[in-house]
């Protein structure tokens, strides 16, 4: 199967560090494709105000634009992107998330830590944010049972969750629903992406 390179798909490697500098040579080693297909996406994105150029000729280093009106649009549709990739890959998280799908209208959840950047694993880290019921603790329990344990974090808000462990979420994470206030939440702990 032939990977498809976009727009959003450049912006992964952003994913994990919104302060990330990089040259064409990270997004060809971190996205698998040659720079010269890269470059064409790169120039969209500084074109579209997204990515902003440091220095010249072959010291160009390439940064999100935090000042962009439309850079949280774009990080939440690459968020997306990546998910949607990770639970085409993952039959494991894909059943996961159908299981605790009935739970996504009151409650937040990421997969964070080793898995989410498809480590081997004896178990699935679990941010839950929001209800935990009795009724979704014995859905992840028996997922845990039958498949592979789930170590269960839970938090009612982000005002639970100190700054270190917000960076390291952010430095793992794949978000199964939520996205767009998880992104909120990674931009506002560096103050960055001029969102309230």
């Amino acid at each position: 199967m032939v990977r498809k390179i976009t727009k959003w798909k450049l912006l992964f490697p952003y994913l994990p560090d919104y302060r990330r500098s990089l040259i064409l040579a990270d997004f060809e080693r971190e996205l698998g494709k040659p720079h010269q297909t890269l470059k064409n996406y790169v120039t969209q994105l500084i074109n579209e105000n997204i990515l902003r150029v440091e220095g010249e000729g072959k010291h160009r280093k390439y940064r999100l634009n935090t000042e962009s009106s439309l850079i949280f649009h774009y990080l939440s549709v690459s968020e997306k992107m990546r998910t949607d990739e990770f639970l085409g890959r993952d039959t494991l998280v894909k059943r996961l998330y159908e299981k605790i799908l009935p739970f996504m209208s009151h409650t937040r959840f990421m997969i964070f830590g080793s898995y989410a950047v498809e480590r081997e694993c004896e178990d699935i880290d679990l941010l839950i944010m929001g209800k935990l019921t009795e009724r979704l603790e014995k859905v992840l329990d028996e997922f845990g049972n039958v498949y592979i344990p789930v170590h269960k974090t839970h938090v009612k808000d982000k005002e639970e969750l100190d700054r270190r462990f917000k960076k390291e979420l952010h430095k793992k994470h794949i978000i199964l629903n939520g996205t767009d206030y998880f992104v909120r939440l990674f931009g506002d702990m560096y103050g960055e992406l001029g969102l309230v």
